[in-house]
Protein backbone atom coordinates (compact mmCIF):
# COMPACT_ATOMS: atom_id res chain seq x y z
CA UNK A 1 0.00 0.00 0.00
CA UNK A 2 0.98 3.14 -0.92
CA UNK A 3 1.65 6.55 1.32
CA UNK A 4 -1.34 7.86 -0.44
CA UNK A 5 -4.55 5.90 0.55
CA UNK A 6 -6.50 4.01 -1.98
CA UNK A 7 -2.98 4.20 -4.31
CA UNK A 8 -0.62 1.41 -5.52
CA UNK A 9 2.27 4.09 -6.19
CA UNK A 10 2.90 7.49 -4.84
CA UNK A 11 4.89 8.47 -8.13
CA UNK A 12 4.98 7.22 -11.51
CA UNK A 13 8.27 8.21 -12.63
CA UNK A 14 8.67 9.01 -16.73
CA UNK A 15 12.36 9.12 -18.32
CA UNK A 16 13.80 8.22 -21.26
CA UNK A 17 15.98 5.39 -20.68
CA UNK A 18 19.03 7.57 -23.03
CA UNK A 19 19.30 9.48 -20.21
CA UNK A 20 20.14 6.64 -17.42
CA UNK A 21 23.11 5.00 -18.36
CA UNK A 22 25.70 4.57 -15.86
CA UNK A 23 29.05 6.94 -16.12
CA UNK A 24 32.45 5.57 -16.15
CA UNK A 25 34.28 7.86 -14.78
CA UNK A 26 36.35 6.28 -12.22
CA UNK A 27 37.42 3.40 -14.01
CA UNK A 28 38.78 -0.21 -11.98
CA UNK A 29 36.03 -3.05 -11.50
CA UNK A 30 33.21 -0.86 -9.76
CA UNK A 31 32.95 1.18 -13.28
CA UNK A 32 30.02 -1.62 -14.21
CA UNK A 33 28.20 -0.49 -11.05
CA UNK A 34 28.15 3.19 -11.81
CA UNK A 35 24.30 4.49 -11.05
CA UNK A 36 22.78 6.31 -13.91
CA UNK A 37 21.77 10.35 -13.13
CA UNK A 38 17.73 8.86 -13.28
CA UNK A 39 18.50 6.03 -10.69
CA UNK A 40 21.02 8.37 -8.51
CA UNK A 41 17.77 11.16 -8.33
CA UNK A 42 14.94 9.11 -7.71
CA UNK A 43 17.43 7.49 -4.86
CA UNK A 44 18.15 11.26 -3.44
CA UNK A 45 14.67 11.52 -3.81
CA UNK A 46 13.40 8.75 -2.20
CA UNK A 47 15.42 9.26 0.82
CA UNK A 48 14.48 12.42 1.25
CA UNK A 49 10.78 12.39 1.05
CA UNK A 50 10.74 9.46 3.69
CA UNK A 51 12.57 11.81 5.96
CA UNK A 52 9.45 14.02 5.61
CA UNK A 53 7.36 10.85 6.38
CA UNK A 54 9.58 9.40 9.24
CA UNK A 55 9.54 6.23 7.60
CA UNK A 56 11.25 4.02 5.34
CA UNK A 57 9.67 1.39 2.71
CA UNK A 58 6.84 3.72 2.96
CA UNK A 59 6.72 5.95 -0.02
CA UNK A 60 6.10 4.15 -3.51
CA UNK A 61 7.86 4.52 -6.56
CA UNK A 62 7.42 2.98 -9.82
CA UNK A 63 10.12 3.62 -12.35
CA UNK A 64 10.79 1.19 -15.76
CA UNK A 65 14.29 0.04 -15.10
CA UNK A 66 13.81 -3.51 -17.30
CA UNK A 67 12.55 -3.94 -20.99
CA UNK A 68 8.85 -3.38 -20.79
CA UNK A 69 8.73 -0.74 -23.19
CA UNK A 70 8.32 -2.11 -26.54
CA UNK A 71 6.65 -0.95 -29.79
CA UNK A 72 3.72 1.40 -29.59
CA UNK A 73 0.77 1.41 -27.65
CA UNK A 74 1.96 1.80 -23.85
CA UNK A 75 1.68 -1.62 -22.73
CA UNK A 76 -1.16 -2.69 -20.51
CA UNK A 77 1.31 -3.11 -17.62
CA UNK A 78 2.60 0.71 -17.44
CA UNK A 79 -0.53 2.09 -18.16
CA UNK A 80 -2.09 0.04 -15.17
CA UNK A 81 1.00 1.62 -13.19
CA UNK A 82 0.19 5.47 -14.61
CA UNK A 83 -3.61 4.72 -13.91
CA UNK A 84 -2.90 3.65 -10.06
CA UNK A 85 -0.14 6.67 -9.49
CA UNK A 86 -0.79 9.76 -6.98
CA UNK A 87 1.68 11.92 -9.07
CA UNK A 88 3.68 11.71 -12.14
CA UNK A 89 7.46 13.02 -12.13
CA UNK A 90 8.67 14.03 -15.96
CA UNK A 91 12.78 13.86 -16.48
CA UNK A 92 12.00 16.40 -19.60
CA UNK A 93 15.38 16.47 -21.72
CA UNK A 94 15.82 16.20 -25.27
CA UNK A 95 15.65 12.44 -25.12
CA UNK A 96 12.40 12.99 -23.61
CA UNK A 97 10.96 15.23 -26.25
CA UNK A 98 11.98 12.86 -29.38
CA UNK A 99 10.67 10.01 -27.30
CA UNK A 100 6.99 8.92 -28.66
CA UNK A 101 6.76 6.29 -25.55
CA UNK A 102 7.11 9.32 -22.76
CA UNK A 103 4.92 11.62 -25.12
CA UNK A 104 1.98 9.11 -24.59
CA UNK A 105 2.89 8.38 -20.82
CA UNK A 106 2.11 11.88 -19.63
CA UNK A 107 -0.42 11.93 -22.24
CA UNK A 108 -2.15 8.98 -20.33
CA UNK A 109 -1.02 10.28 -17.16
CA UNK A 110 -2.97 13.87 -17.69
CA UNK A 111 -6.23 12.16 -19.18
CA UNK A 112 -6.79 9.68 -16.47
CA UNK A 113 -6.62 12.47 -14.01
CA UNK A 114 -8.84 14.92 -16.32
CA UNK A 115 -10.10 17.85 -13.36
CA UNK A 116 -8.64 16.44 -10.52
CA UNK A 117 -4.58 16.95 -12.12
CA UNK A 118 -4.05 20.08 -10.26
CA UNK A 119 -0.21 19.73 -8.72
CA UNK A 120 -0.02 16.41 -9.43
CA UNK A 121 2.15 16.55 -12.50
CA UNK A 122 6.51 17.21 -11.79
CA UNK A 123 8.64 18.81 -14.15
CA UNK A 124 12.29 18.06 -13.71
CA UNK A 125 14.50 19.75 -16.76
CA UNK A 126 17.59 18.04 -16.83
CA UNK A 127 18.78 20.02 -19.74
CA UNK A 128 17.95 24.02 -21.31
CA UNK A 129 14.33 23.16 -23.67
CA UNK A 130 15.71 22.40 -26.90
CA UNK A 131 13.98 24.98 -28.95
CA UNK A 132 14.38 23.18 -32.11
CA UNK A 133 11.99 20.51 -30.94
CA UNK A 134 8.22 20.81 -30.24
CA UNK A 135 7.34 20.96 -26.84
CA UNK A 136 5.10 18.60 -24.84
CA UNK A 137 1.54 20.70 -24.31
CA UNK A 138 0.73 18.37 -21.28
CA UNK A 139 4.18 19.67 -19.44
CA UNK A 140 4.14 23.05 -20.45
CA UNK A 141 2.93 25.79 -17.44
CA UNK A 142 3.99 23.58 -14.69
CA UNK A 143 6.26 24.03 -12.12
CA UNK A 144 9.56 23.13 -13.50
CA UNK A 145 12.81 21.91 -11.71
CA UNK A 146 15.93 22.82 -13.33
CA UNK A 147 18.80 20.87 -13.00
CA UNK A 148 21.16 22.93 -14.88
CA UNK A 149 22.08 26.54 -14.47
CA UNK A 150 24.05 29.36 -17.26
CA UNK A 151 27.84 30.24 -17.09
CA UNK A 152 28.98 33.47 -17.25
CA UNK A 153 29.19 32.52 -20.83
CA UNK A 154 25.63 31.62 -21.56
CA UNK A 155 26.54 28.09 -21.75
CA UNK A 156 24.12 25.51 -19.68
CA UNK A 157 25.77 23.31 -17.12
CA UNK A 158 24.23 20.65 -16.32
CA UNK A 159 24.11 19.08 -12.71
CA UNK A 160 25.45 15.42 -13.17
CA UNK A 161 29.12 13.64 -12.75
CA UNK A 162 31.67 14.93 -12.01
CA UNK A 163 30.80 17.65 -10.39
CA UNK A 164 32.53 20.19 -8.26
CA UNK A 165 31.91 20.96 -4.87
CA UNK A 166 29.48 24.35 -5.90
CA UNK A 167 27.46 21.80 -8.19
CA UNK A 168 26.88 18.98 -5.64
CA UNK A 169 25.64 21.72 -3.31
CA UNK A 170 23.74 23.22 -6.05
CA UNK A 171 22.21 19.69 -7.02
CA UNK A 172 21.47 18.63 -3.79
CA UNK A 173 19.84 21.80 -2.80
CA UNK A 174 17.33 21.27 -5.94
CA UNK A 175 16.21 17.47 -5.31
CA UNK A 176 15.42 18.78 -1.49
CA UNK A 177 13.50 21.30 -2.89
CA UNK A 178 11.67 18.61 -5.34
CA UNK A 179 11.10 15.97 -2.48
CA UNK A 180 9.50 18.43 -0.06
CA UNK A 181 7.12 19.79 -2.76
CA UNK A 182 6.14 15.95 -3.51
CA UNK A 183 5.81 15.61 0.29
CA UNK A 184 3.37 17.98 0.67
CA UNK A 185 1.71 17.51 -2.58
CA UNK A 186 1.39 13.54 -1.52
CA UNK A 187 0.32 15.14 2.34
CA UNK A 188 -2.88 16.94 0.40
CA UNK A 189 -3.61 13.90 -0.83
CA UNK A 190 -4.28 12.26 2.19
CA UNK A 191 -1.16 10.62 2.55
CA UNK A 192 -0.34 9.59 6.25
CA UNK A 193 1.96 7.10 7.73
CA UNK A 194 -0.72 4.88 9.46
CA UNK A 195 -3.97 4.67 7.18
CA UNK A 196 -5.54 3.44 10.35
CA UNK A 197 -5.40 6.82 11.82
CA UNK A 198 -3.75 5.41 14.96
CA UNK A 199 0.36 4.28 15.62
CA UNK A 200 -0.05 0.48 15.83
CA UNK A 201 1.44 -1.45 18.59
CA UNK A 202 5.01 -2.19 18.65
CA UNK A 203 6.17 -6.25 18.54
CA UNK A 204 7.21 -5.07 22.32
CA UNK A 205 4.03 -3.75 23.86
CA UNK A 206 2.38 -7.29 24.49
CA UNK A 207 5.75 -8.27 26.14
CA UNK A 208 6.40 -4.60 27.88
CA UNK A 209 3.11 -4.70 29.67
CA UNK A 210 3.40 -8.21 30.92
CA UNK A 211 6.59 -7.46 32.60
CA UNK A 212 8.03 -9.89 31.06
CA UNK A 213 11.43 -7.04 30.18
CA UNK A 214 11.57 -5.66 33.17
CA UNK A 215 14.85 -7.42 34.17
CA UNK A 216 17.47 -7.60 31.53
CA UNK A 217 18.64 -11.38 31.15
CA UNK A 218 21.67 -12.25 33.48
CA UNK A 219 23.90 -13.10 30.67
CA UNK A 220 23.20 -9.99 28.34
CA UNK A 221 26.94 -8.99 26.96
CA UNK A 222 27.07 -5.93 24.38
CA UNK A 223 28.87 -6.62 21.31
CA UNK A 224 31.75 -4.22 20.20
CA UNK A 225 30.64 -1.70 17.93
CA UNK A 226 32.97 -1.71 14.22
CA UNK A 227 33.98 1.77 13.94
CA UNK A 228 35.96 3.01 10.66
CA UNK A 229 38.55 5.82 11.33
CA UNK A 230 38.79 7.73 8.25
CA UNK A 231 41.56 9.89 7.91
CA UNK A 232 44.56 10.64 5.30
CA UNK A 233 47.61 9.08 5.74
CA UNK A 234 49.39 11.92 7.12
CA UNK A 235 47.14 12.39 9.57
CA UNK A 236 46.97 9.18 11.15
CA UNK A 237 48.48 10.46 14.36
CA UNK A 238 45.08 12.03 15.18
CA UNK A 239 43.79 8.90 14.34
CA UNK A 240 46.11 6.69 16.81
CA UNK A 241 45.33 9.24 19.73
CA UNK A 242 41.60 8.27 19.31
CA UNK A 243 41.71 4.75 19.58
CA UNK A 244 44.07 5.24 22.29
CA UNK A 245 41.78 7.99 23.93
CA UNK A 246 38.89 5.38 23.84
CA UNK A 247 40.30 2.45 24.30
CA UNK A 248 39.21 -1.48 23.95
CA UNK A 249 35.41 -0.62 23.38
CA UNK A 250 35.21 -1.12 19.57
CA UNK A 251 36.56 -2.22 16.76
CA UNK A 252 38.94 0.17 14.48
CA UNK A 253 39.21 -0.05 10.96
CA UNK A 254 41.20 2.34 8.63
CA UNK A 255 40.40 3.28 5.73
CA UNK A 256 41.83 1.78 1.97
CA UNK A 257 44.14 4.43 0.53
CA UNK A 258 46.03 2.09 -2.17
CA UNK A 259 45.06 0.65 -5.56
CA UNK A 260 43.56 2.39 -8.49
CA UNK A 261 40.38 5.03 -8.04
CA UNK A 262 38.19 2.88 -8.71
CA UNK A 263 39.25 -0.15 -5.69
CA UNK A 264 39.93 2.85 -3.43
CA UNK A 265 35.94 3.89 -3.67
CA UNK A 266 34.98 0.41 -3.43
CA UNK A 267 37.06 -0.49 -0.47
CA UNK A 268 35.48 3.00 1.09
CA UNK A 269 31.86 1.61 -0.10
CA UNK A 270 32.58 -2.39 1.52
CA UNK A 271 34.03 -0.70 4.39
CA UNK A 272 31.32 1.42 5.42
CA UNK A 273 28.76 -1.11 4.57
CA UNK A 274 30.41 -2.92 7.27
CA UNK A 275 30.71 -0.70 9.94
CA UNK A 276 28.42 0.45 12.55
CA UNK A 277 30.09 4.16 12.23
CA UNK A 278 32.46 6.01 10.62
CA UNK A 279 34.75 8.81 11.83
CA UNK A 280 35.81 11.18 9.64
CA UNK A 281 39.50 13.34 10.49
CA UNK A 282 39.02 16.57 9.18
CA UNK A 283 42.30 18.83 9.52
CA UNK A 284 43.44 21.18 6.42
CA UNK A 285 42.12 18.97 3.08
CA UNK A 286 38.35 20.59 2.87
CA UNK A 287 37.91 18.98 -0.79
CA UNK A 288 38.81 15.61 0.61
CA UNK A 289 36.68 15.43 3.73
CA UNK A 290 33.76 16.73 1.80
CA UNK A 291 33.79 14.18 -1.03
CA UNK A 292 34.03 11.69 1.47
CA UNK A 293 31.21 12.62 3.69
CA UNK A 294 29.07 13.42 0.54
CA UNK A 295 29.59 9.42 -0.71
CA UNK A 296 29.02 8.59 2.69
CA UNK A 297 25.71 10.33 2.66
CA UNK A 298 24.85 8.73 -0.73
CA UNK A 299 25.92 5.32 0.83
CA UNK A 300 23.74 6.00 3.90
CA UNK A 301 20.68 4.95 1.37
CA UNK A 302 21.94 1.91 0.96
CA UNK A 303 23.52 1.69 4.57
CA UNK A 304 21.01 3.59 6.95
CA UNK A 305 21.61 3.69 10.91
CA UNK A 306 25.15 4.80 10.43
CA UNK A 307 26.75 7.12 12.54
CA UNK A 308 28.98 10.25 11.37
CA UNK A 309 30.78 11.73 13.51
CA UNK A 310 33.25 14.77 12.01
CA UNK A 311 36.77 15.34 14.35
CA UNK A 312 36.98 18.71 13.42
CA UNK A 313 40.85 19.62 13.68
CA UNK A 314 42.01 22.40 11.12
CA UNK A 315 45.13 24.48 12.19
CA UNK A 316 43.81 27.81 14.57
CA UNK A 317 44.90 29.61 10.85
CA UNK A 318 41.85 27.70 9.35
CA UNK A 319 38.31 27.68 8.99
CA UNK A 320 36.50 25.12 10.64
CA UNK A 321 34.49 22.56 7.73
CA UNK A 322 31.25 24.05 7.93
CA UNK A 323 29.08 20.95 6.93
CA UNK A 324 25.77 20.99 8.18
CA UNK A 325 22.43 19.16 7.89
CA UNK A 326 23.79 15.59 7.07
CA UNK A 327 21.76 12.71 8.28
CA UNK A 328 23.49 11.32 11.33
CA UNK A 329 26.55 13.63 11.32
CA UNK A 330 28.02 15.67 14.21
CA UNK A 331 30.52 17.58 14.30
CA UNK A 332 33.10 17.63 16.83
CA UNK A 333 35.75 20.81 17.50
CA UNK A 334 38.97 19.21 18.14
CA UNK A 335 40.79 22.39 17.16
CA UNK A 336 42.53 22.73 20.48
CA UNK A 337 43.63 18.92 20.71
CA UNK A 338 42.08 15.30 21.10
CA UNK A 339 41.49 16.32 24.81
CA UNK A 340 38.95 14.67 27.04
CA UNK A 341 36.65 16.19 26.04
CA UNK A 342 36.55 15.70 22.64
CA UNK A 343 36.83 11.87 23.07
CA UNK A 344 34.15 12.05 25.23
CA UNK A 345 31.61 13.69 23.13
CA UNK A 346 32.82 11.29 20.36
CA UNK A 347 32.34 7.92 22.86
CA UNK A 348 28.41 9.50 23.26
CA UNK A 349 27.72 9.89 19.69
CA UNK A 350 29.25 6.07 19.00
CA UNK A 351 27.51 5.14 21.99
CA UNK A 352 30.11 3.07 23.94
Amino acid sequence: MAYVPGREWDVFVSYAHVNNKPYHIYGGPDANQAEGWVTRLVNDLKQNVSEHIGKEHILKVWRDDSALRGNHPVTKEIAAQIKNSALFLAIRSTGYLVSQWCQDEVRLFTQHCGENLANRLFVVEKSPPDTDLPSIPELTGRKDYPFWYRERDGKAQLLELPMSHKDEVAYVNCWRALGLDIFEQLKSMGGRLHHSGEIPPGPLTGALSAGALAVPPAQATKELPVVFVNAEAHHHDIADKIREGIGARAIWIDAILKGSAGEVREGFAQTFGGCDAMVTVYVDNDAWARSQLLEARRLTATYPGRKIPVIDAPPKDKPPLGLHNMPNMEIIDARSGIGPDVLSRLQTCLGL
